[in-house]
């Protein structure tokens, strides 16, 4: 008899993660003693609006995991017009806007305070400050974060430009999405655009295939329900996602 299925896939996964078959990399900075890829140095900018906003001195730490990464750290004053804010920002300043267009992802490792920060990529036609954005979590750990540049968007405030990333002369880390009258603390390093492979891998179990950046996940249990739900789960984990299929039998038939 012909058994009717209901099977519903569960993945829950962390910003980060590991893309497989990188064709092209360009490294912006890994905080290894030797300065920027792109442009001189990194810059902190603060709103001036007597909100409460500060910022403290902008620091390259060459040990700890990994051995070198920025910090970033400060408080965002009261969330109110003329609205808080604090940046810092690395200007490809005398390297001349880039041409990303070929790339997919910004790349990088990250770590803070568990809160939601935003990444920007300024372009040379956005002339009043409206530069696009990603938002992130800082996690508590080292995390690695693919940011891909078709999600990066400009805030509704300003002039929006026709999307395209030929002519991008800055990248910044904008604390808080947003912050009010709150403390923030920002670490990263292997900042680098990639252009990120599709490769697939299968998952047995789950008779399904998913992205290679899920590569490293293992099989962990099957697990059986109660008589009422008549059916089971397969989990799979790392330590970036989970996933579980849970497969319901509608007949009332043995898996």
């Amino acid at each position: 008899m012909h058994k009717s299925l209901s099977i519903l896939l569960l993945l829950a996964a962390l910003p980060a993660l590991v893309w497989a078959g990188d064709e092209k990399t360009l490294p912006v900075d890994s905080f290894d003693g030797a300065g920027p890829k792109l442009g001189a140095e990194w810059q902190t900018y603060l709103d001036e609006n007597n909100l409460g906003t500060k910022v403290n001195p902008f620091a390259v730490v060459k040990d700890g995991s990994p051995k070198g990464h920025a910090h970033f750290s400060g408080h965002v004053g009261k969330s109110k017009d003329p609205w808080p804010w604090a940046l810092v920002t690395l200007s490809f300043g005398d390297d001349g806007p880039k041409d990303l267009s070929a790339f997919t992802h910004l790349r990088f490792y990250a770590k803070g305070d568990g809160k939601k920060h935003r990444v920007q990529l300024g372009r040379d036609a956005v002339k009043d400050y409206c530069d696009y954005e990603y938002t992130f979590v800082a996690p508590k750990e080292w995390t690695r974060i693919a940011a891909p540049l078709a999600d990066f968007v400009q805030p509704k405030w300003g002039k929006q430009i026709p999307r395209g990333f030929k002519d991008v002369t800055k990248l910044g880390f904008l604390a808080l999405a947003p912050g009010d009258d709150e403390d923030f603390e920002l670490r990263f390093t292997d900042v680098e655009f990639v252009v990120a492979g599709n490769d697939m891998i299968e998952l047995k179990e789950l008779g399904v295939s998913l992205p290679a950046a899920v590569a490293d996940i293992q099989y962990q249990k099957r697990q059986s329900f109660d008589q009422k739900s008549l059916g089971y789960g397969v989990a799979y984990g790392s330590k970036m996602c989970a996933i579980t299929l849970i497969v319901y039998d509608h007949d009332q038939k043995n898996i």
